[in-house]
């Protein structure tokens, strides 16, 4: 009875675990597509500043190569703190995996070392039985053998 109330929550955690690794896997896809939109507008903002920079600036050329490769400089530096938190996301989604997989065996040998204590239990109960059965009769013995001693005599 106990063991299956353990392998119905054991079940349901498994079917949680599924649930929580499908809305992972929809975050880090919306994350991705969040990365790409960034990209393309970066890319688009740096080609229009590219182009007006240069237009304006025809006579002070060192001043617009400046800021360029300033604005290069900030992209790169945004697309190191993306690549940091999606190493941190799926580290994450690691650790959350082996804490679950340890959880359930935990719970396993719970289950285990419950059926074992319980077996444990009615032997010890089996064990018994016999035992204070042969110490009546051994006292039933004595007391025959102190009888006959003493009608002998």
């Amino acid at each position: 009875m106990e063991s299956a109330t353990i392998f119905k929550a054991a079940y349901e955690q498994e079917g949680r675990s599924l649930e929580r690794e499908k809305e992972r896997e929809s975050l880090i896809a919306e994350l991705k597509k969040n990365i790409d939109e960034i990209d393309k507008e970066a890319f688009c903002n740096r080609k229009n500043r590219k182009s007006s920079a240069m237009k304006i600036n025809k006579n002070n050329e060192d001043q617009s190569s400046f800021w360029v490769s300033y604005a290069d400089l900030m992209a790169g530096l945004l697309f190191v703190f993306m690549l940091l938190i999606g190493a941190v996301v799926v580290k994450y989604v690691l650790t959350q995996n082996t804490l679950e997989n340890k959880e359930q065996a935990i719970i396993t040998a719970l289950a285990n070392l419950k059926d074992a204590q319980g077996r444990n239990f009615t032997l010890e109960e089996l064990n018994d039985a016999p035992k204070s059965e042969l110490s009546k009769i051994s006292d039933e013995n004595i007391l025959k053998k102190s009888n006959e001693f003493l009608s002998s005599k």
